[in-house]
This record gives structure tokens, sequence and C-alpha cells, in this order.
């Protein structure tokens, strides 16, 4: 493996921890469905939905980790984030980032001047060590902004 590229995979515990969840919802919501109650029908049928949603985009995090498929790539001048909607991944120049920072559970990017200095959400609450991928993150950014000059 190269040693200017890192990959970052999902955390395996989170997204287990979230799939047994998600599913000992869903069974409760099942068994509410099938109440005499028209409430709790309407609630369990609800809840049985959300929390299969919820099942299944957790179960597409631990089957990331299985395959070895990473969430990040850190290279020596670029990010790549994986966009779980596209199946594909979106690239991050550096030259267009000014810094990283964490904030509640994501991990932003704000963009320099010349791009519009919006913030961009890049990295989620399914990762582990927030904090540190994020001062890896401005590590490689300082010493792209060094060897460019």
């Amino acid at each position: 493996m190269n040693r200017l590229t890192i990959k970052i995979y999902p955390g395996t515990l989170k997204s287990l921890t979230l799939s047994v969840g998600c599913a000992l919802f869903v069974y409760g919501g099942w068994f509410m469905a099938h109440d005499t109650y028209p409430l709790h029908v309407i609630i369990g049928y609800s809840g049985a939905a959300f929390f299969g949603a919820g099942f299944v985009v957790s179960l597409g995090y631990t089957m990331l980790r299985l395959f070895s498929r990473p969430w990040a790539t850190i290279h020596k001048d670029r990010l790549k984030v994986l966009v779980p909607i596209r199946f594909g991944y979106k690239t991050f120049m550096f030259e267009d980032i000014g810094f990283f920072y964490v904030a509640g559970s994501q991990i932003y990017a704000a963009y320099s001047r010349k791009k519009g200095n919006v913030p961009t959400g890049l990295l989620s609450v399914m990762l582990d060590n927030l904090p540190e991928i994020c001062n890896i993150l401005n590590e490689r950014l300082e010493r792209y902004r060094l060897d460019a000059k």
C-alpha cells in the first residue's frame, strides 16, 4: 500500500450495534402491528418501516467493512469520500479546501474563498475517532500547501 494513501473504514462495532438495535425495534413494531387497537397498528407499522430502513442502512455500513471498501481515502493532494446514494466516490481537492473541522458528529470541509467558503459535511457518525481523522486531514492539507510552494 502506498504510504501517501490512508484508507478510512466505517466503525464495525457501531454498525453492528445499530443493525441489532434496528432489528429488535422492527421485531417489536411487528408485534405492535398485530394488536387489536388501531393506534398500535399504525405505530407498529410506522416503527417497523422506519427501523427497517435503518437496518438496511446499517447493514450497508457493515457490508462496506466486510468487503474492505473504504468510506474515505486520503491521498497526497485530495480526499475521496464515498457517497452511498450513488455507490461512488466524490473527490475533494486540497487546493479548494481551507481547513477541516469537527462539528457534532461530522467532519466538515470549509472551502477557501475562491470556492465560496461554504462548509460541506464529509465524514459521518459511523466512523470512529473523528477528531483524530480531522487532525490527519489538516496535517495532510498543510503538507500539501508546503509542497505546493
